[in-house]
């Protein structure tokens, strides 16, 4: 999908399967329920956030650049994309769409959820106009245990490119609060402030990558220092649930 128009929708999105090549296949399931489960009503763009040289990340791209439209944010450690404030500043500086989305790659976004999403957060949105800067979605959808997740990571798929979730082992799961891949806001607010752009601490590499994640929760208070952060409805969020960092 090419256009010189902004588009209505980025998904910022961080992979390292550099290290943990079963994210690798989480992405290509987040990849997936876009081309199998798009909305209707507007346009998504996937910013990819990965290391340099990592390989099974750079396939799984590929194989979806002439399905979707991606955009890539190379960093050049993994101590650098380790810290994923590094990587969403870049993304939010650079967007020119309506809405940014900061998740993971084990969050998959069916419809309809990015149409409802629309309704809420463009300018004749109902919430627009009230001060709110950060939405998150109250209710998800996540896999019932963590050995269907782990499953789903470890599978074969037998040259399978394009693959779907089974919306029947998922239940219901409830959020209070904005965590790291449910943290959406509006384009704008996005362009002006980055993620955490003016404090150095956020902006630089992590000991450990992927160590903790105390930025995201850095930049909900952040948020919330400028405006309302607010639940809404959306429906159509599955998360993949997984247990270990590696498997064999």
């Amino acid at each position: 999908m090419t256009t010189g128009k902004p588009f209505d929708v980025d998904i910022v999105t961080h992979c390292w399967a550099g290290k943990y090549p079963h994210f690798a296949q989480a992405l290509r399931y987040q990849l997936s329920a876009l081309i199998l489960h798009p909305p209707k009503r507007c346009r998504a763009r996937v910013v990819v956030c990965c290391e340099a040289y990592d390989k099974l990340t750079a396939k799984v791209v590929a194989e979806f650049m002439p399905l979707l439209s991606i955009k890539l944010v190379i960093l050049g450690s993994a101590h650098e994309l380790g810290r994923r404030s590094i990587g969403r500043n870049f993304a939010a500086k650079g967007s020119d769409a309506a809405i940014v989305w900061f998740t993971d790659c084990d969050y998959c976004i069916q419809a309809p959820c990015l149409d409802q999403l629309l309704d809420v957060v463009q300018p004749t949105g109902q919430l627009f106009n009230n001060d709110t800067v950060m939405f998150y979605p109250d209710w998800i959808k996540i896999h019932k245990d963590h050995a269907t997740g782990d499953g789903v990571l470890t599978h074969k798929l037998n040259g399978s490119k394009v693959v779907d979730l089974n919306s029947a082992d998922f239940v219901d799961h409830r959020f209070t609060r904005a965590i790291g891949g449910i943290q959406i806001v509006r384009g704008d607010f996005a362009r002006q402030y980055g993620y955490l752009n003016g404090d150095p601490k956020w902006q630089q590499p992590a000991k450990t990558p992927f160590g903790d994640f105390h930025d995201d929760i850095a930049y909900r208070k952040f948020c919330a220092a400028h405006g309302k952060i607010s639940a809404i409805q959306l429906d159509g969020i599955f998360r993949i649930r997984h247990s270990q960092t590696t498997y064999k």
